[in-house]
């Protein structure tokens, strides 16, 4: 897959190879009035097919393009809402290629992209006329990637994108049939789609020529819209962080004239916020840049924060991100090169990272030289903020026995980050225990 920018300086396209075949169906498939429009009402990502002429030979070579994400996220890095999001909308797209008698032939999680703050179908390779005999055929990998997470998420409170990670292309139906032998839940969907019993190993699952689809279609939109997440009190906790914590007012509006200032400043074009919580500061920055990258390692916040773009008008200038940068996501799949390292998809050239630096350098153990290497990978510079050794979650930590011969300084933490960055300024808040460093490129 190639990627280049397109016309529009924030966004990027995919090109992929295709042969003749695909080319002519493709050219087909993509004059039809149907699928524009299902383009058009974003079901399917903007897609365009074309050739080009191999200055060698002198051959054609054809292309499928479709517009990029500006970040591209997988599966494994989105919160319940945002799968379910996509559940609905890849079963949306299903029955309405069926009513155009066009069938979706694979329907795994992958192809589903976050785009421009919604949820797109990309897989246009997998969409056939349909015929007597292939009524679904990508029923038993749209339970795989979308329905079992989601039921196991809901159902045990273990986020979904643990899942996803653990089984990359969804969860098969012999492991969730082993965790939740018991649920009456899960008992009561399997006898609602009739799905084989767990003991018949070799049973695929499959819709008959017997199954209306439409039907199955909408009952599996009615289980996956009542899937609620099942959040944890120490994850919600972190929910309220921004209403609950213990900031003065003008505190506050002191850093986001700071963060504000520093943005202008420096000028950047895309922003990473890590340890953005439910989005406050995302938010507040994201229409002083083409986008933000919201990421934090509280699937329960990323919710918060998806859920509310859906209603506001920085749907498309914020992508939420779960992930924790302790584990970030690697490059992964066949030959590692299916899935793309967290870091080479960012492509941020400013950090905002406040009231983190302490929870990764004490209980996590990273030193402070591994922390300035890890700010270098963000962007060339941003805001990081220092919090005292005197704070109360720095203290607890600190008087641990495993912490006992740690090294928590601001001298020291401020010679190694200027050996990498400029300190441009810097704000002391909170009584003087907190400070805000604004960081650029060294010169």
């Amino acid at each position: 897959m190639i990627i280049t920018n397109s016309n529009n300086s924030n966004e990027k396209l995919f090109h992929k190879k295709l042969s003749e075949e695909e080319y002519t169906d493709l050219s087909k498939l993509l004059k039809k009035d149907e699928v524009q429009e299902l383009i058009k009402l974003n079901y399917i990502v903007p897609s365009w097919v074309h050739t080009e002429t191999n200055k060698t030979d002198g051959s054609n070579n054809f292309l499928l393009t479709q517009l990029r994400p500006t970040v591209l996220t997988y599966s494994y890095e989105w919160s319940l809402n945002m799968l379910k999001d996509a559940a609905l909308c890849m079963l949306a797209t299903v029955k309405k290629c069926l009513s155009f008698n066009l069938i979706i032939n694979s329907n795994d999680v992958d192809s589903i992209l976050y785009l421009n703050g919604k949820m797109q179908f990309s897989n246009l390779l997998a969409i056939t006329e349909q015929t007597p005999n292939n009524q679904w055929p990508g029923y038993q990998d749209f339970l795989k990637g979308f329905l079992f997470p989601l039921l196991l998420s809901s159902i045990t409170g273990i986020e979904v994108h643990v899942w996803l990670q653990s089984y990359n292309k969804g969860v098969p139906y012999v492991d969730i049939n082993k965790l939740l032998k018991n649920n009456k839940e899960f008992k009561s969907m399997k006898n609602m789609l009739n799905l084989p019993d767990a003991e018949n190993y070799k049973a695929e699952i499959s819709l008959s020529t017997q199954h209306n689809i439409d039907q199955v279609i909408d009952m599996l939109t009615d289980i996956i819209t009542s899937l609620e997440p099942n959040y944890s009190k120490q994850e919600l906790h972190w929910n309220a962080y921004q209403k609950n914590n213990d900031y003065l007012t003008n505190d506050v509006k002191l850093k986001e004239k700071f963060l504000l200032e520093g943005v202008k400043r420096l000028q950047p074009k895309k922003i990473i916020d890590l340890g953005s919580n439910t989005g406050h500061y995302s938010r507040f920055l994201c229409n002083e840049v083409s986008h933000v990258v919201a990421v934090d390692s509280v699937s329960s916040c990323i919710d918060d924060l998806y859920c509310s773009l859906r209603t506001s008008n920085y749907l498309n200038k914020i992508t939420p991100v779960v992930c924790n940068i302790l584990s970030p996501s690697p490059s992964k799949g066949f030959n590692l090169l299916e899935y793309e390292d967290f870091f080479l998809r960012l492509n941020t050239d400013f950090f905002v990272v406040l009231a983190v630096m302490h929870h990764l350098t004490i209980p996590a153990n990273i030193s402070f030289e591994q922390f300035v290497v890890l700010l270098k990978k963000l962007g060339s510079g941003g805001v990081v903020e220092w919090i005292s050794p005197d704070e109360d979650m720095s203290k607890e930590e600190l008087s641990k026995p495993k912490n006992r011969h740690k090294i928590y300084d601001w001298d020291q933490f401020l010679s190694l980050v200027t050996v990498h960055f400029e300190l441009i300024d810097s704000l002391t808040l909170h009584g003087g225990s907190r400070i805000l460093c604004l960081l650029g490129e060294k010169k």
